[in-house]
């Protein structure tokens, strides 16, 4: 399913019949470091980046959105003491859940590799942006 954003660009919108999923690392209590609150949030931040990469992820205009929702994911996780190759794993969960079929092999390894390195780069620089 695709709709088309306010520039005119085709962004593509999960549509897959089994409902929207977070991925297994939330179901599965794999953030269960911290708090319920800091989980609390943690789990909405990486709501937010699967929405925010699944939206558009044909378009690299909505690149800085994604980049802004894996610095917030980064930085709740490392506030509530997730260590860092949880959140990778993560990442690299929804990451596979995105709607990538119709896209180079070569290209979605790139992108998964973008999404880890920003995530990696705000969990060690201590971006919240």
């Amino acid at each position: 399913m695709s709709d088309d954003d306010s520039r005119g660009h085709r962004c593509r919108t999960k549509d897959t019949g089994r409902g929207r999923t977070t991925g297994d690392a939330l179901r599965d209590g794999l953030l269960a470091s911290g708090s319920l609150r800091a989980q609390s949030a943690l789990e909405l931040a990486l709501r937010h980046f699967r929405d925010s990469a699944g939206a558009c992820i044909a378009n690299d205009d909505a690149l800085p959105d994604v980049r802004a929702a894996i610095a917030r994911v980064a930085d709740l996780g490392r506030n509530a003491g997730v260590q860092p190759e949880e959140l990778i794993v993560s990442v690299k969960q929804i990451y596979t859940s995105l709607p990538l079929e119709h896209t180079a092999i070569d290209e979605r390894e790139a992108l998964k590799q973008r999404f880890v390195t920003w995530l990696i780069e705000a969990y060690f620089s201590g971006r919240a942006d």
